[in-house]
């Protein structure tokens, strides 16, 4: 349950931040349009406030390979949305991560494409694949079983303190 908590409680932060951050590109925008014009402009053609799909800053933080399993899944996730929001090309997203890649992970994507290219396999083109390494990487192979556990186990104190 604590950590439920604890995730609940960064992901309260991160809206808040992003809100906090949407609302200052909102004021700024609209401080900047509004010293760029005219007044004589402003009478004639009445501002529109209109909402573009990319006008919220959503980034990917950095990876440094040293992230709780929790912690890394939750990047992954992020990773997965920010994708999908910014519709970011299936070419693009590789390169994308490998830049946010940094100190050990770095290391590691490094040693991984001079390790593949020596045994003459292809380089990772696809986030898919990256994925997959850096969760072969950063993930031990018990942790989807162990989370499982972990749920199945509360939802059985949930159970038994209902009853």
């Amino acid at each position: 349950m604590e950590e439920l908590r604890r995730q609940i409680q960064q992901l309260q932060e991160i809206v808040n931040a992003q809100q906090a951050q949407l609302e200052a590109q909102h004021m700024q925008s609209n401080v900047d349009e509004s010293s760029s014009e005219s007044s004589s402009l402003r009478s004639r053609h009445p501002q529109k406030q209109s909402f573009r799909h990319n006008d919220i800053n959503v980034d990917i933080h950095d990876f440094e390979g040293k992230l709780h399993p929790d912690e890394f899944v939750d990047w992954l996730q992020t990773v997965e949305r920010v994708f999908e929001y910014k519709e970011i090309l299936e070419e693009k997203k590789v390169k994308i991560i490998a830049i946010k890649l940094k100190k050990h992970a770095s290391i590691w994507w490094e040693n991984l494409k001079t390790k593949r290219a020596r045994e003459g396999k292809s380089k990772i083109k696809t986030w898919e694949k990256m994925r997959r390494e850096l969760s072969k990487k950063f993930l031990p192979s018990h942790y989807y079983q162990d989370s499982f556990i972990q749920l199945h186990n509360l939802r059985q104190k949930n159970l038994s303190v209902e009853e």
